[in-house]
């Protein structure tokens, strides 16, 4: 089994949890973390999916240091994907 499978099984499993204690800040750590993984194997478009929502969750917490990685991370998967005047 592949690292990067098992990588993604826990990390939507802790999504999950975060879930039903609802704990926002665990929910988009969880969604960064699942984004990353698409990242790193080039499936840019659910990576983009994972990284919106992290930011999405970080601005409602009023995280500035998070929004800031989120908004990095979805820069560089849209030069990724040559879609540079987004980035």
């Amino acid at each position: 089994m592949h690292a990067w499978y098992i990588w993604f099984i826990i990390h939507g499993e802790c999504q999950e949890i975060h879930k039903k204690l609802n704990d926002k800040e665990g929910i988009g750590n969880a969604y960064n973390n699942l984004g990353a993984i698409y990242d790193v194997q080039k499936k840019y478009d659910q990576a983009l999916d994972f990284y919106t929502k992290s930011l999405e969750i970080s601005k409602q917490l009023q995280d500035t240091i998070s929004i800031a990685a989120s908004l990095n991370n979805i820069a560089s998967v849209k030069i990724n994907l040559n879609r540079n005047k987004e980035a």
